[in-house]
């Protein structure tokens, strides 16, 4: 189980109820705070059993609730179980646990460095990104970090996270 959160993002602990209601999800794994167009952009995911709880600020969560539920029927994307707002600039989403591992690590695996196994990661994720433009989505932050690769059948399966920062491809800004 987790400690209290970290301090060094005051907008969670200053918060006594979105601390409350993170704890009952699990431990922090990641977190991260960044400034973009002079806005500070916060984000934390906590781990439970089954699921991820993310805590960010509205905008991100909000595209990603928009994406995950165009995409709910789709197999190779996680699926949302909650979705709100925590406060005046903060939303939360609870999304189904991806199995897997990032593609670098799942390929530093010896047994997996092969062609076949190459070769199915390539058409694989080539596949999900022509579901997403079926869906006319722009992920605009696909990397190693964002895929998640598991051998199934002797074979890759992926599955593609965190919808932050994604738009509708016909978005003049895409």
């Amino acid at each position: 189980y987790f400690s209290p959160l970290d301090s060094s993002l005051n907008v969670y602990t200053e918060n006594t109820e979105i601390k409350e209601y993170a704890t009952h999800y699990g431990h922090l794994i990641s977190r991260s705070e960044i400034v973009v167009d002079g806005k500070k952009i916060i984000t934390k995911v906590y781990q439970k059993e089954n699921s991820y709880f993310k805590v960010a600020t509205k905008f991100l969560i909000d595209r990603e609730y928009k994406y995950l539920t165009e995409l709910q029927n789709e197999p190779f994307f996680p699926k949302v179980i909650d979705y709100g707002e925590l406060d005046t600039e903060l939303n939360f989403i609870e999304i189904s646990k991806c199995e897997g591992v990032n593609p670098i690590e799942f390929f530093k695996m010896p047994k997996y460095q092969h062609l076949p196994y190459i070769k199915s990661f390539v058409e694989e994720t080539l596949n999900v990104i022509l579901i997403l433009v079926k869906h006319n989505v722009l992920h605009r932050d696909l990397m190693p970090q964002n895929i998640l690769v598991i051998e199934k059948k002797g074979k890759c399966s992926v599955n593609i996270i965190d919808f932050g920062w994604a738009v509708d491809i016909a978005e003049k800004d895409a």
